[in-house]
């Protein structure tokens, strides 16, 4: 199987290329580092991913944009998101802001006749700095082998906790006070307990 992969030289990416490769697929990866910038060769990566059987759209420059010009032009396609849009109303970023669209625009896509197409909502992963609950490389490894084998999924969202210490990193890294914090687990816990006694 023919793979494309940007965002190749590190993390996420890096560890998925390696997996990949180890199972004997064809992987190329898209990164400066072999010779794709994506901030200028949009283009390019498109011609080279035209008709591959799966493309990983992994980093997040461009990716937009990649995917709306090559989700009828590949066998499948993973769409690395970010469980950050779910809280684009408290954290207003343009991150934020970015991966709710995404999120969005890969469900719209999904619906499409032939597309097969999934969106990975990720949290905090084991290279992470600013969480004390992370996520191991090798669980979205795992369902990643699963689904290209049977992509019958859309979407799959990766557990985020509202810790003491993620609380705090997410005020200090989106610059959100303690009072729109206490908002949203307010909300969650609401959900949670109309969930409970449905």
């Amino acid at each position: 199987m023919k793979i494309i992969i940007t965002g190749n030289t590190k993390g996420l990416g890096q560890a998925l290329c390696l997996n990949l490769a180890l199972q004997g697929h064809k992987v190329i990866g898209v990164s400066r580092t072999t010779g794709y910038d994506l901030t200028t060769d949009v283009d390019r990566v498109v011609a080279l991913a035209e008709g591959c059987d799966l493309f990983i759209n992994n980093t997040g420059v461009a990716q937009e944009e990649l995917l709306e010009r090559l989700h009828n032009k590949v066998g499948k396609m993973i769409v690395m998101g970010s469980i950050a849009g779910d809280y684009n109303q408290l954290i207003q970023s343009d991150y934020s802001y970015a991966k709710m669209n995404l999120a969005k625009r890969c469900k719209e896509l999904s619906l499409l006749p032939g597309n097969k197409i999934l969106h990975i909502k990720i949290s905090m992963l084991e290279d992470a700095i600013s969480s004390d609950v992370l996520v191991p490389f090798s669980e979205v490894l795992d369902f990643v082998d699963f689904w290209i084998e049977h992509p019958l999924l859309t979407s799959v969202d990766y557990e985020f906790k509202l810790t003491a210490h993620t609380l705090e990193k997410v005020k200090e890294k989106f610059n959100v006070n303690q009072q729109a914090i206490d908002h949203v687990v307010a909300s969650m816990c609401d959900t949670n307990r109309q969930a409970f006694n449905d």
